[in-house]
């Protein structure tokens, strides 16, 4: 239809001081709309799909505004899409009809052009549907029904210092997908509600409808190939929808399950609650309140079964006699359920429940006013199938059944007497039938001894979540739920034990989650150690060690197979008979450990030390004699006197003369390093 570079001149488009063709950056030429200048190309379009770059500023003023004019007729009236920026930093893109009345607008929380940017723009007229793409995403799509079918097309740069232009181009709209809107921008739903969202193609005349419907959680709400969306827990997820045909074309909408089933606070509206003269929304120091005059009535038109109802109330500065506050419950057909408040003349009041038939099924008097006036209160109503309990500030008020009650129906408020009274925060939450779940987290986390036990101090740490109304409270006990102590923090236990933990929470709903149990053993003590034999101290070498030792531990008991004795670095066993002769003169070390089943290691060291002296010498003579080591009474004899009469030289003489004779090699050997370690004491003496 009609498309300009602007590098081989102007074509189709006005040019002279405020609105010229200049060179950009790497030698691109692109066309310059001055403040304040309108161009319009000089070609009339019917149906059209415009297409062009648009390069903005370096600066942009507070306020500043983009008009794309739409079929202007010789008049110069037609159809303007605009951008605004505005001082906050805000933005709209709006479609203005012919009268300049807005036909819509897209608000924007930012600034959605900013400075010093090349955007790709496009824009699809299609009689009486208009829609307007930044970078490939829609930014409007409405229908002007004051649309000319023919006109001139161009544009307005106002409050901006100027704005580029460039590839403009004009073409036959096709039925092409280009965009995807959805009727809902986001959905808070409850669990097990099921919502449609449905989706609108740009062009409304697109020819291929397949779409692919996506959500980024399934596990909180899902979409099936039609667009419906199931809520399964709670949380947030997105919902997107795809065109097969161009990938690019998506709309999104934000999906949220909680369990709300209606939420008012007054400061965005009514949402839903009536408003006249009687009901309204006022402020109240400062905070947005509905107000109920005397003898009106509320009602909001969403049906509720089950509920559990919480809301503010404010009374007024006045106080009548008489006064009567009627919460409706589940109202069909003109009838209901009544939850009532009344104020009696002399001074006391009753909370009343009322049938649809108006029979008082039970009545609680109280003896003063119950409700003071100028006062703000904390209202909860619990409606469970017949069951129907009111609270004021935490108190329970009423508690009755209403076996007459309706299945479904809607709920709302009356003031008689009166003279108004003021509502905020009303929320309808479901009924919270789920118990809160308690899980243990343990330091460590796995046993750190051995066979399951823990060797070092346990710590227990207790979480509790609840999807609905929230924990109120935990409890735990370690005697098998005897006794049950709160909750406050992490639990230690640092005494070897067996230890078996329970623990349970409570919602505010008062569900009781199932009694969980934790189980664990701690030993975190070593065995108790002691040798017998051998002993600190000295020892002949005609001494015989037996030895002797025991280990016991009373929690997790001792592991035997791990239980190691040593020598002087050799291994030895319990109960091991060792003649101290075949040792070494001097110190030795005697250790042994033992391991119980946790894997606590206990240590004992026993130092002790062998000698010779001539008494231990001669005694071990008279042994050697005893195990015909010496086979010869009269050396043996012959070697005893001469230690008698101290000649431990001649001694050694006569040992090194009968070594292997009539002494045998081994026992020569220890006379000989004995004899030898008392001469070398003697000479050292000396």
């Amino acid at each position: 239809m009609d498309e300009t570079t602007f590098e081989n001149g102007r074509n189709s488009w006005p040019m002279d001081a405020n609105r010229t063709i200049v060179e950009a950056e790497g030698g691109n030429h692109m066309y310059k709309l001055l403040k304040g200048a309108t161009t319009l190309n000089e070609n009339d379009f019917s149906n059209y799909e415009l297409t062009f770059k648009l390069k903005t500023p370096p600066s942009i003023p507070e306020l500043a505004t983009l008009y794309v004019f739409d079929r202007l007729n010789p008049s110069g009236s037609g159809g303007r899409i605009g951008y605004k920026k505005l001082a906050d930093g805000t933005s709209s893109w709006i479609l203005y009809n012919a009268a300049w009345g807005t036909v819509k607008q897209n608000a924007l929380t930012t600034q959605d052009l900013l400075p010093d940017t090349v955007y790709n723009m496009k824009i699809i007229v299609k009689g009486q549907e208009i829609s307007v793409y930044v970078d490939g995403k829609l930014k409007l799509k409405a229908s002007d029904p004051t649309f000319n079918p023919s006109g001139k097309v161009g544009f307005y740069a106002g409050g901006f210092d100027y704005l580029l232009f460039d590839d403009i181009k004009f073409t036959v709209p096709t039925k092409e997908v280009a965009g995807l809107l959805l009727d809902k921008s986001s959905i808070n739903m409850v669990m097990n509600e099921q919502q449609q969202l449905e989706v609108q193609f740009d062009p409304s005349d697109a020819e291929n409808r397949a779409v692919l419907w996506q959500s980024s959680h399934p596990e909180v709400a899902s979409v099936d190939e039609n667009g419906t969306v199931t809520a399964h827990g709670t949380g947030e997820t997105v919902v997107t929808v795809t065109s097969v045909a161009n990938p690019a074309a998506s709309a999104s909408a934000r999906i949220v399950v909680s369990d709300i089933l209606h939420f008012t606070d007054y400061d965005s509206g009514a949402n839903g609650w009536p408003v006249d003269p009687n009901r309204s929304i006022v402020t109240v120091n400062g905070n947005k309140m509905y107000k109920i005059l005397k003898g009106a009535s509320a009602l909001h038109p969403k049906l509720f079964t089950d509920y559990d109802l919480t809301f503010k109330l404010k009374t007024p500065a006045e106080m009548p006699d008489t006064g009567t506050l009627y919460v409706y419950d589940r109202s069909a057909s003109g009838n209901s359920g009544k939850i009532a408040y009344k104020k009696l003349a002399d001074g006391t009041s009753q909370w009343i429940l009322y049938s649809p038939t108006w029979t008082v099924l039970q009545t609680k008097n109280v003896p003063t006013m119950d409700l003071q006036p100028n006062t703000e209160y904390n209202l909860r109503i619990l409606v469970d199938g017949a069951s129907i309990r009111v609270y004021v500030n935490g108190e329970l008020k009423l508690d009755g059944s209403d076996s007459k009650h309706n299945m479904t129906g809607t709920v709302g408020f009356y003031v008689g007497g009166f003279s108004e009274m003021w509502f905020d925060d009303v929320k309808f939450t479901m009924i919270d039938r789920t118990a809160p779940v308690t899980t243990a987290a343990m330091t460590p986390a796995l046993p750190d001894g051995t066979d399951g036990w823990y060797a070092h101090p346990v710590t227990v740490e207790l979480n509790a979540a609840d999807t609905g109304s929230g924990v109120t409270d935990t409890v735990y006990s370690t005697d098998g739920g005897a006794a049950w102590l709160p909750y406050q923090g992490p639990l230690t236990f640092s005494q070897d034990g067996h230890y078996s933990v329970v623990y349970r929470s409570v919602d505010a709903a008062g569900n009781t989650g199932d009694i969980q149990t934790l189980s664990f053993k701690l030993d975190s003590s070593a065995p108790e150690l002691s040798v017998a034999e051998p002993a600190a101290r000295a020892y002949a070498g005609t001494e015989t060690l037996q030895l002797s030792w025991s280990a016991a531990d009373v929690m997790s008991g001792v592991d035997d197979s791990k239980t190691v004795a040593r020598l002087d670095d050799q291994a030895v066993e319990q109960g091991t008979s060792v003649p101290l002769y075949t040792l070494d003169l001097g110190t030795h070390t005697f250790a042994v450990s033992a391991t119980d089943g946790a894997g606590n290691m206990q240590e004992h060291t026993v130092t002790f030390s062998t000698y010779a002296d001539v008494n231990s010498l001669k005694a071990m003579v008279s042994l050697f004699r005893e195990m015909s080591w010496i086979d010869n009474h009269g050396i043996a004899n012959s070697l005893s006197t001469k230690l008698e009469h101290g000649q431990v030289e001649a001694f050694l003489h006569q040992v090194q003369a009968q070594s292997g004779k009539h002494i045998q090699t081994e026992a020569a050997s220890y006379l000989l390093r004995d004899a030898g370690a008392i001469l070398e004491r003697v000479g050292t003496q000396g």
